[in-house]
């Protein structure tokens, strides 16, 4: 089941404590809070989400409006204070981030403070993301501020607000013995360990969060990590830089996982990358000519860029609205979620956010990682033009999603990105033999789930057995 509760506040909106809407022509009509509201939560609403029982991701805009000085912004879940933020109308607060008990919360500015509408002061708008645990069925979200004046000279409002909640994904268990195949040593009960039959390691990475940086949430610049790159000259632009392998706490992982396609949209077909010259190859510091408008394009994308170890060889994205658009990598043969591996995400500069969303075979989402622009990118000394290098954001692939969900396909978006997006490209890299299974007949039931893996018509535990004489 799931719970998908929104409300765009347009024409009004009921169920809150005060239900105050204001309009602007360019803000559109939000709940407004303002020096009049009550203390210290203006107004909240309490939404059943019994509908589901899994984690609960809710989003809205925070608009920021005319001047604010140091006013704070107020958030409750279930009537705890999940954070108090402060906003002045001249200063950028970037991204913020913290915890509170089972809630976390990003909140990430849209742009610079300037002038959007209301009045003459300078606004802001910030997208906030609460992710809610264990969590009842009744879900209560507040709002509060510590405004000194009215509107006309500061308020806040919210907007698109998003409640979206699914059911918890009970762990596989494919024989039925009662063991989960995360923790069950033989998946299939034919006597064969699924280590002997190519299986993959269901570990845990015990690694949370973008790799060799803190992100606000994680601190994790104590991880040794290195990329491992071959170029003859990692100073010039004009020079291939190949990555060759990643090393991590000491451990190295060599292998490249390469995507079977590439489709210039979303998994869904909604969000098409638009047909420009301004969505390109770009290889060793040159624009090749091929272009989203070419009928080719698809294909060679993905052999000549996100099929390569080559981190200069990549998709440039420029000069377009990208805020409604998506590319789709797709696996034939399924990567599986555990420690064994990691997402990279490559962006020339590291000026553009990036996010991630994997999804299984049935299109079902298993989750998502946002790498955030000048935040969660790795410099490398690799240039890629002359005044930016490659930089990466690396995350384990059990952050992306749960231990043993198996990965089909990657939509990559960008968040807040209108008329510029990432120049680079995503790959998967670890240990081949943890994260994609052994499939020796080509069925699609890979081998620890195979009770005849090679299809002979005969039992893979008869042919485990030895013979005498």
């Amino acid at each position: 089941m799931v719970v998908n509760i929104t409300d765009d506040f347009q024409g009004g909106t009921t169920g809150w404590t005060d239900n105050t809407t204001a309009t602007d022509a360019d803000f559109s009509q939000y709940l407004q809070l303002t020096n009049a509201s009550a203390s210290p939560v203006a107004t909240q609403q309490t939404f059943d989400v019994s509908a589901a029982d899994g984690d609960i991701t809710v989003t809205f805009d925070l608009y920021e409006i005319d001047d604010t000085d140091s006013d704070d912004f107020l958030v409750f879940v279930n009537g705890v204070e999940v954070f108090s933020l402060t906003f002045s109308d001249n200063t950028d607060e970037g991204v913020q981030t913290g915890i509170t008990g089972d809630v976390s919360f990003v909140v990430d500015s849209v742009a610079a403070p300037a002038n959007i509408g209301e009045g003459s002061g300078n606004d802001q708008i910030h997208r906030v993301t609460l992710t809610i645990t264990n969590n009842g069925d009744d879900l209560t979200l507040g709002f509060g501020e510590t405004l000194t004046a009215g509107p006309g000279n500061e308020s806040f409002g919210v907007d698109n607000l998003s409640i979206t909640r699914v059911d918890a994904v009970p762990p596989l268990d494919t024989d039925g013995d009662g063991v989960a195949d995360l923790v069950d040593v033989d998946d299939d009960n034919d006597g064969i360990l699924d280590v002997d039959e190519g299986g993959v390691i269901l570990a845990d990475s015990g690694i949370d969060g973008t790799i060799g940086v803190d992100d606000g949430v994680n601190d994790n610049t104590n991880i040794d990590i290195e990329f491992n790159l071959t170029s003859a000259d990692p100073d010039s632009p004009f020079e291939p830089h190949v990555l060759d392998s990643i090393e991590v706490n000491g451990q190295v992982f060599t292998d490249f996982i390469l995507p079977d396609d590439f489709t210039a949209n979303s998994l869904d077909g909604t969000m098409p990358l638009p047909t420009s010259g301004n969505v390109a190859l770009t290889v060793n510091g040159v624009l090749t000519g091929l272009n989203s408008t070419d009928a080719d394009y698809e294909d060679e994308i993905l052999t000549q860029a996100f099929q390569s170890r080559n981190l200069n060889a990549y998709q440039s994205l420029n000069g377009e609205d990208f805020s409604n658009a998506a590319f789709t990598l797709s696996y034939d043969a399924p990567i599986t979620i555990g420690g064994g591996g990691f997402i990279a995400i490559t962006e020339r500069g590291g000026n553009n956010s990036t996010t991630v969303t994997a999804f299984d075979e049935d299109g079902n989402e298993l989750g998502s990682i946002t790498a955030r622009q000048n935040q969660d990118y790795l410099q490398l000394d690799a240039q890629q033009n002359s005044s930016q290098d490659v930089e990466i954001a690396l995350y384990s692939l059990d952050d992306i999603g749960p231990i043993g969900g198996e990965i089909s396909y990657l939509t990559v978006t960008f968040p807040d990105n209108s008329n510029d997006a990432p120049d680079g490209k995503i790959f998967i890299f670890g240990d081949q033999t943890q994260i994609q299974e052994r499939d020796t007949d080509e069925d699609g039931i890979v081998d620890r789930l195979d009770l005849d893996s090679d299809n002979d018509g005969i039992t893979d535990n008869v042919e485990a057995q030895t013979t005498a004489g």
